[in-house]
């Protein structure tokens, strides 16, 4: 399995919601991959793979004729009422009314908003699929495919896509999908998906929590289309240095479309510490206006080292023009100091790192691992999602459990369902807010914005 995949699937299990506005979706979506936990990384191999199909679909997308007589006009209102889209991607949205029917179940791809490195795909189910109590619909993504190469995208899209009864307005549910800022990778114009969903009925209790009672399976779906109003980026060239608390930050080039702009940068391997983060801002160096004061939306290589920090899109003038990138602080980490290991039989932690405390440890039928961290982001975990045993092996981490040690300090502790014995190593992943180092003097720098290139005629 593709590790990207295992860490989007990690990723969903914790923190996918399907949201109500659209306006949100796009700052969100990134958010999850590139903030939460910062452990989500996207690439795409460049093999080309086999596409197998179990079953043959009647559908709408290769038949002319039947799919004039099965196609649902999409009502571009009802998706307004729904998602709320932002009035600055209202030109960017495309209408595709393609549906797939697979013998028992109708599924209909309505609309898409793209550029090549970002796509949003809305479904709509029958008017007869229905979600109460605590029901689930789920959507999973099993194949996603360049139509005239066959090269696999499906590892840039989330693999289990959810609604929930409050949230199934008009019956839409979104699919997402991301490709690295860069000029490496973009998604092709003409593209197929092979799609399945299902309904978990489920029921809550106190005591028990959340039961699943049974599956409604709806089958697959196939579409396959051409995204005619995908937007192109355009890339600028930097090639800047910042000194920040000692340690170089290259600023390679800046990628922009209208749907999202990318400032993409690399650390110098030489630095003592890893950049993990910042806290600054993105100001319009002619009128002043605050682009945004939000830089953590940041996407990492596999190997964990910053690529690309997003920048506020929907705030930008159009047209070109120049930005002042402002730094006030820096999260390091120490290079020295970014794994340590915990003996279960020895009750001890190597190396000690000033601000994490191990406080329990204990092994039998189910193993307990508790720290206190100082200046911890609440409910945030300060390692990465996957752990190494003693013999080598990659293990998921337990979800943490979080209480409050303080103002200042917060207690995180790990269950794992298995007896353990020797050590296990973790890592930690820099973000909580003892690594941030604010700056005695903010750092700034004059970047060139490109102008947003408007959709494909």
């Amino acid at each position: 399995m593709n590790p990207y995949e295992e860490n989007l699937k990690n990723l969903i299990e914790d923190h996918i919601t399907e949201p109500t506005e659209l306006s949100g979706v796009e700052d969100r979506f990134d958010k999850r991959f590139r903030k939460e936990r910062r452990n989500s990384r996207i690439k795409i191999s460049s093999a080309v793979t086999s596409l197998l199909v179990l079953f043959m679909f009647i559908t709408a997308n290769t038949d002319m004729a039947w799919a004039e007589s099965l196609r649902k006009i999409p009502v571009l209102k009802e998706l307004f009422t729904s998602m709320m889209f932002s009035s600055n991607y209202e030109d960017q949205i495309e209408e595709l009314g393609l549906v797939s029917d697979n013998g028992e179940h109708q599924l209909f791809l309505q609309y898409a908003l793209s550029d090549d490195k970002k796509i949003s795909l809305y479904l709509q189910f029958p008017e007869y699929i229905k979600l109460e109590g605590y029901d689930r619909l789920v959507v999973t993504v099993l194949n996603v495919y360049d139509i005239n190469t066959n090269e696999d995208y499906t590892s840039a899209f989330l693999p289990e896509n959810s609604a929930y009864p409050d949230y199934f307005e008009h019956n839409y549910l979104s699919l997402f999908g991301l490709l690295p800022p860069g000029p490496e990778m973009h998604f092709p114009d003409e593209m197929g998906f092979i799609l399945s969903a299902s309904i978990e009925h489920r029921e809550f209790s106190s005591t028990h929590g959340m039961k699943l009672i049974s599956t409604e399976d709806l089958g697959e779906f196939s579409f396959e289309t051409s995204l005619q109003k995908m937007s192109r980026t355009k890339n600028n060239e930097i090639n800047k240095t910042l000194t920040l608390s000692g340690n170089r930050l290259h600023l390679n080039s800046i990628e922009r479309s209208p749907l999202s702009t990318n400032l993409i940068i690399t650390e110098d391997p030489d630095n003592t510490h890893r950049i993990t983060g910042f806290e600054g801002m993105f100001v319009d160096a002619e009128t002043g206006a605050v682009i945004t004061d939000d830089l953590s939306s940041i996407m990492y290589d596999k190997d964990f080292r910053i690529h690309s920090i997003a920048l506020g899109s929907q705030s930008m003038r159009s047209g070109a023009y120049a930005a002042d990138l402002i730094i006030t602080g820096v999260y390091l980490l120490d290079k020295q100091a970014e794994y340590i290991t915990v003996d279960f039989e020895q009750k001890t932690m190597s190396p000690s790192i000033e601000g994490i405390k191990l406080s329990m440890v204990s092994s039998g039928k189910k193993s307990l691992l508790t720290f206190l961290i100082e200046k911890n982001d609440p409910y945030s975990s300060p390692f990465h999602f996957k752990y190494k045993t003693q013999e080598g092996e990659y293990k998921y981490l337990p979800h943490g459990s979080y209480s409050g040690g303080g103002s200042e300090n917060t207690t995180v502790s790990y269950v794992f369902e298995e007896e353990i014995h020797g050590t296990i190593t973790l890592r930690l992943h820099g973000q909580n807010n003892n690594h941030l180092i604010p700056l005695k003097e903010p750092i700034g720098t004059v970047i060139d914005v490109p102008e947003a290139f408007e959709p494909t005629p």
